[in-house]
């Protein structure tokens, strides 16, 4: 059996590796200064310094073979760190608990199950943790591996996560299950989602939703950003269907800001359409600069108007420059033709 798919970019790691570094680095030094200005204190014998591996040296050396995917080496290099007595109190443990629990499910066959074992337990040895929210991913990412190659006591651990109460735990479930692509995982975040009280959790459930592969994604985006959800929850579902390359995405945004709805989540479904640069797009833009009754919407539309660089763009800012409904609104056309670089706007402009 292959090895998970999930994977960390290089660029990832090593800006995780600098800043846990920098964090664990002053802790350490907070706690290490006392106990060595006691020894200076008591005693008058100089010591020799001699050459020894530290703490820090050797999670270097277990981090460069993560980054250089050697599983093995990596697994070896850790047993012995865990193993070695002098760093049983070393600020880097969780970081070498939580490789070590990655370089299994990476390792993938036989290894997987002493992966789960391994997410699974971090929580309790290490509660206070950067990593725990990264060690519940992996022990659903793993369970599901498990699942699918006909271990069932791990598909009944993945459902009952899916359908844990704690909310936390249940969009890392989500999240896993979707870059795993569990169709089932969709019907179950939509549930979530209805069910959860929280605002932020329900607002971090519509961009996960955004990121599915299914017919049935912009009906449900568009029921939420044209519901009586809070402003938040509206724009990141208008922000969610900005991001789909679909026409039935941008005939739902242009519903919203025809619709008798929060101006804000309007103007975020203006600028959403900004990023299309079709025709249809430019015209509707237009029209709403021109014609709208709202000058916040006239100067979001104008705006909008000026992401696209081609000359059908500059037209149209002239248009709105010539006729438009508000002062402001014929202001943003202006600022908006002054930070285009083109001639055609140029020569409007003088």
């Amino acid at each position: 059996m292959n090895a998970s798919h999930y994977t960390y970019s290089k660029p990832t790691v090593v800006y995780n590796l600098n800043r846990i570094m920098q964090n664990k680095r002053s802790t350490f030094t907070r706690q290490l200064f006392p106990a060595m200005l006691l020894v200076l204190c008591m005693t008058a014998v100089v010591v020799p310094v001699y050459a020894q591996e530290t703490d820090k040296d050797a999670y270097s050396q277990i981090y460069e073979f993560i980054l250089d995917e050697q599983w093995a080496e990596a697994s070896d290099a850790i047993d012995d760190f865990i193993e070695t007595e002098e760093f049983n109190r070393s600020p880097w443990s969780d970081d070498v608990r939580y490789w070590q629990c990655f370089a299994n499910e990476k390792r993938g066959g036989d290894y997987l199950e002493e992966a789960y074992e391994c997410y699974s337990g971090f929580p309790k040895m290490f509660s206070r943790s950067a990593w725990v929210d990264d060690t519940k991913s992996g022990m659903i990412r793993v369970a599901q591996i498990l699942a699918k190659d006909g271990t069932p006591e791990y598909a009944i651990a993945v459902e009952s996560m899916q359908q844990s109460d704690d909310e936390e735990v249940a969009l890392s479930a989500l999240y896993a299950l979707q870059n795993i692509g569990d169709e089932k995982a969709l019907r179950t975040i939509v549930g979530l989602y209805e069910r959860s009280s929280s605002e932020r959790l329900r607002g971090k459930i519509v961009y996960i939703l955004g990121n599915f592969d299914s017919p049935e994604v912009v009906p449900l985006l568009s029921d939420i950003a044209m519901s009586d959800a809070p402003t938040r929850i509206r724009k990141n579902a208008v922000n969610a269907l900005g991001n789909r390359d679909e026409q039935v995405a941008r005939d739902v945004l242009k519903k919203v800001v025809t619709s008798n709805g929060d101006v804000e989540v309007q103007k975020a479904a203006l600028y959403s359409l900004g990023n299309s640069e079709t025709a249809d797009i430019l015209v509707f833009l237009r029209e709403v600069a021109l014609t709208s009754e709202k000058k916040e919407l006239g100067k979001a539309a104008t705006y909008a108007i000026s992401n696209s660089d081609n000359r059908t763009a500059v037209d149209a800012l002239h248009t709105i420059l010539q006729s438009g409904a508000h002062t402001d609104v014929r202001k943003a056309a202006l600022h908006s033709l002054g930070n285009m670089d083109d001639s055609a706007s140029l020569a409007i402009l003088l």
